[in-house]
């Protein structure tokens, strides 16, 4: 259930970007496959890099074919580089305009035609709050963020595997089982915090908005006339710090858990180099793999393996709150009333209707300079008003 809604929310809000951006959508994932293949692409030619200068040194490869390998260990520094800067410099801003373009505009209909009930009732008022204030940071995070760094490091950590398993088969249960069990351990012993601040809506909201007021410059002359400013400060500070507290305790609540399930992949990574060093001794391997490959599993094939996972972990909170959206939608609304409901447009002195200029309108041009255009508009409109009175 919860892999398909995680998908069900990425497939509705990646279809509105490509719905107005379809070649910035398959650049994005286009993007996101070469990310995934430069980690095993690097493998490849760092072992290269290393066994080649030695080949260089001992005279048995021209340094013209070991310079292509040079070339491509300086595109894979940089190349990363540049894509995360396209992707979040330019990916992220678009994606957000087009957000606010199609559903800002909405969302503001909707304000004006929701029935007033919705803004006294605790829980209309949490649905309206997290879909205008938190609809676009998860949508951030789920498109570009997430499809991006996961689906990266989803191809990535394929690609590591493989090379693990390209060694010896048996260095993938080595590598295998310590990171299913931490992650078996943290899934169940684990604190989400993520999870406790769905929970903490009104506390967090409770000096949230007083933090606001005091930052926002124009309630500075309501506070002095008042002389409540520092009451409101005592206040926020002391609704902070109970947060705050809250979160502490829940933090050294699961502190022993957190750092044991978290070092459990720290302590595999160097059993597996040391592996890989019995395996270098032997011959099985040359001295370019064995750097290689101790990079690898000094912890990046663990990062990479942890950020696919936190695809499902973490995109619950974030489409929680996406969900926001429809159940704003969903909202009732007040009938709008009809033309002849609404109040009669402004009428002259002589009580007819249509003219939205009273016929005295003249006294209010005295004030302007005689030859401006505002001038010349007020007496055409004064002398409009006169004409139509009976």
């Amino acid at each position: 259930m919860q892999v398909r809604r995680v998908f069900g929310a990425y497939r509705d809000l990646i279809g509105i970007i490509w719905a107005e951006a379809p070649g910035m959508v398959a650049v994005t994932f286009a993007l996101t496959v070469l990310t995934g293949l430069l980690t095993p692409f690097g493998v490849y030619v760092n072992r290269n890099v290393f066994d080649g200068g030695l080949m260089v040194a001992r005279g048995e490869m021209a340094f013209s074919s070991y310079a292509v390998f040079l070339v491509l260990f300086v595109l894979l520094a940089i190349l990363p580089t540049l894509i995360e800067g396209y992707v979040y410099t330019y990916v992220e801003k678009r994606s957000l305009l087009i957000l606010r373009t199609a559903y800002k505009s909405r969302m503001l209909q909707k304000l004006r035609t929701m029935k007033y009930e919705h803004f006294e009732n605790e829980a209309s008022a949490e649905i309206i709050d997290k879909a205008y204030h938190r609809m676009e940071n998860s949508a951030r995070h789920l498109w570009p963020m997430y499809v991006h760094w996961r689906g990266s490091s989803l191809i990535a950590g394929l690609g590591s595997l493989a090379w693990v398993a390209g060694i010896k088969w048996w260095l993938l249960l080595t590598v295998l089982i310590p990171y299913i069990i931490q992650t078996w351990i943290v899934a169940r012993k684990n604190y989400n915090i993520y999870n406790e601040l769905e929970t903490y809506w009104n506390r967090e909201r409770r000096y949230t908005t007083l933090g606001w007021y005091l930052l926002d410059r124009l309630f500075v002359r309501e506070m002095k006339a008042y002389g409540n400013a520092g009451y409101l400060i005592d206040t926020y500070a002391r609704r902070l710090n109970e947060r705050n507290r809250d979160y502490e305790r829940y933090y050294f609540k699961h502190l022993r858990a957190l750092l044991f399930g978290s070092n459990i992949s720290k302590l595999s990574s160097i059993l597996n180099v040391v592996l890989l060093l019995v395996l270098f001794v032997r011959g099985d391997i040359t001295v370019g793999l064995f750097i290689a490959m101790a990079r690898l599993l000094f912890g990046e094939i663990y990062h990479h393996l942890d950020s696919f996972a936190g695809f499902l972990k973490w995109s619950g909170y974030h489409i929680n709150t996406y969900e926001y959206k429809d159940k704003f939608f969903a909202l009732s609304d007040e009938p709008e009333g009809r033309r002849r409901n609404r109040p009669h447009h402004a009428t002259s002195n002589s009580g007819t209707s249509g003219s939205a200029i009273p016929a005295r309108t003249g006294i209010f041009c005295k004030g302007l300079p005689s030859r401006s255009a505002p001038a010349r508009r007020c007496r055409s409109s004064a002398r409009t008003a006169r004409a139509s009175r009976p």
